[in-house]
């Protein structure tokens, strides 16, 4: 009985080896199986990549994409080369993602993937892409700008439904399907070209897109579906290639969906002759009439949106008694975008604007640099100017606080990373104790005044956020405490930054005041009347180098040399002199015995 005991408990240790062992073998193969075979994804200061080879699984709200739980960290999705699909509500919901970077081996974007990633402001959409599922991008209400690329040949239903930032968008001759509601409610779309090779524009395709003033239709296009322009007041032109009798049944088409006021002098038949566009739109609100313009220029470098709102009190319509405000969007593409962006600010819509200053808001396709006559030509300008970059870094520059530099780098690179401070140093721990912390990088060098908004989640919100540099030989220098906004970011006032130097992040550093933290004038109507500002004392950091060691370390070296030379010098005058004390003994004696 004993032998059979033993035998079932060697038999049963076998089994469960052999399951372990299985378990082992299987487990990447199931954790790569949650991603889709033969992929992997990781995530890292607030980037995260899929990689390898083959395509995405499709998820659903019950079985969500891997990386759900971590969302709100998710600020810059990178899909790399090798990647042939993007699945099912993959990134759905991943609201603080400002930027997307699509490889071109991705063929088909799926249903809803996007969608409700309202902070995304930059897409880069790969070259290979030939579908974009229903809902894909529905409710990325910052998208201002999107290319499409040559290669696509589906659109499905609601694509880019609700995207309220859409200024402009362009349908390449390639895309052969669309579905309804593409464009439904894209309340700042001001053009659109459709060269799609269709027969008929879907229903409600442009339905509520109430600034949209001026489209573009390919000649095969023959018929408007139903609704397609509904509640589009402001449509002013039309241009059509096609046969003129085409045109005139698309103009009755056009005006049986409620806008007939459209003439038949609106239809061209004609390409535009220039890349510009303008809306105007006229709105009433607490006895104010708001008076909306704006103008939209699309190049193969930028898109660049300004749009000017000028406010009439109704009660006190005084000759010339009006508040304007500008602020300018531009979607740069490479470095000739920014120079076109000057442009538009030296010589556009904003020049005859006196009473405030404007604001620029960029987001940058390229490169992650900003040309360093860019920073000459704007010094010393009332203009805010605000960088997204599309590795998730924003800075924001007050250009009235430059100073006129005589020669600029020819770029500047003002990127940074951030990441968690993993393993505190003695010196952290000395500085801020056991506060939750994270390390800060800069790609490049700056000596200006800047402000850089860093992400640290939505979950800080309302912390302190102090920012440290290390200085070799000396620790933590406490450089400005600033509060944590609600949506999760700090924003510092720096004068200089350097790449060589280790910033630290503390939240909620026991040694700090919260009095002492700045609060973000964007942030002022949260706090109420209590809070009075002052003007932001810009901080000067960076350490300095010398020959590679900080301003400390070379004072250090150099107070070394000097009292080891000190002290040589006084040993070898010592010899010097004990050795003359001893011939003049010599002498001395000589004497005598003589």
């Amino acid at each position: 009985m004993r032998e059979k005991t033993k035998f079932n408990i060697r038999k049963a240790a076998a089994v469960l080896l052999t399951l372990a062992l299985l378990s082992a073998l299987l487990a990447p193969a199931a954790f790569a199986a949650e991603v889709g075979s033969g992929l992997t994804w990781s995530l890292s200061g607030g980037t995260l990549t899929i990689s390898g080879n083959g395509a995405m699984n499709n998820f659903t709200e019950t079985n969500p994409a891997p990386w759900h739980d971590s969302a709100e960290s998710i600020r810059v999705i990178e899909i790399k080369n090798g990647v042939t699909s993007v699945g099912n509500l993959a990134f759905y919901g991943c609201e603080n993602v400002t930027s997307v970077n699509i490889a071109y081996t991705v063929k088909s974007i799926g249903a809803f993937a996007f969608a409700n990633c309202k902070s995304l402001k930059m897409l880069s959409l790969g070259s290979g892409i030939t579908s974009i599922g229903e809902s894909a991008f529905e409710c990325c209400e910052s998208l201002a700008s999107v290319r499409l690329p040559s290669s696509l040949r589906t659109i499905g239903k609601k694509a880019f439904y609700r995207c309220y930032n859409l200024q402009t968008i362009s349908i390449p001759a390639s895309v052969t399907s669309m579905g309804t509601q593409v464009f439904t409610y894209c309340s700042a779309l001001v053009s659109a070209e459709i060269q799609a090779n269709i027969a008929e524009l879907p229903e409600w395709t442009f339905y509520g897109c109430d600034m949209l003033s001026q489209v573009t239709l390919a000649k095969n296009i023959t018929s408007i579906g139903r609704k397609a322009f509904y509640r589009c007041e402001n449509l002013g032109k039309i241009y059509y290639s096609g046969a003129q009798a085409d045109g005139e049944a698309i103009l009755e088409d056009v005006r049986g969906t409620s806008l007939e006021s459209i003439s038949k002098d609106a239809v061209e038949y004609t390409e535009p002759t220039t890349n510009t566009s303008s809306s105007t739109g006229v709105d009433v609100k607490d006895d104010t009439i708001i008076i909306t313009t704006t103008t939209v220029n699309k190049t193969d470098n930028s898109m660049i949106s300004t749009t000017v709102k000028e406010s009439i009190d109704i009660e006190d319509q005084v000759a010339g008694d009006k508040k304007t405000n500008v602020s300018i969007e531009a979607v740069l593409e490479n470095v000739d975008g920014w120079r076109e962006l000057i442009e538009q600010i030296e010589n556009g819509e904003t020049k005859n604007v006196d009473e405030n200053e404007i604001n620029v808001s960029v987001n940058v396709n390229d490169k992650q640099e900003v040309p360093g006559d860019t920073i000459g030509a704007l010094t010393g300008k009332d203009v805010n100017i605000t960088i997204d970059m599309n590795d998730g870094s924003t800075v924001k520059i007050d250009c009235e606080r430059l100073e006129k530099e005589e020669e600029h780098p020819e770029n500047y690179t003002l990127t940074y990373t951030l990441s968690g401070n993993t393993e505190p140093t003695k010196a952290h721990k000395k500085a801020f104790g056991d506060a939750a912390s994270y390390l800060l990088s800069f790609a490049g060098d700056a000596k200006f005044d800047f402000s850089p908004k860093v992400f640290i989640g939505k979950s800080a919100a309302g912390s302190t956020a102090t920012l440290y540099q290390n200085v070799p030989g000396k620790g933590l220098e406490l450089l400005q405490t600033v509060k944590v906004d609600k949506n999760g970011s700090a924003t510092y006032y720096l004068s200089s930054i350097k790449s060589s130097t280790e910033y630290v992040i503390a939240l909620d550093a026991p040694s700090v005041s919260v009095q002492d933290a700045i609060i973000s004038p964007d942030d002022a109507p949260d706090y109420g009347e209590l809070v009075q500002f002052e003007e932001i004392e810009y901080v000067t950091t960076g350490v300095r180098m010398f020959m590679g060691m900080s301003i400390f370390q070379f004072t250090f070296a150099i107070l070394g040399v000097t009292a080891f030379l000190f002290i040589s010098v006084g040993i070898v005058m010592g010899v010097i002199y004990r050795r003359k004390k001893l011939e003049e003994y010599y002498r001395t004696i000589k004497g005598n015995k003589a």
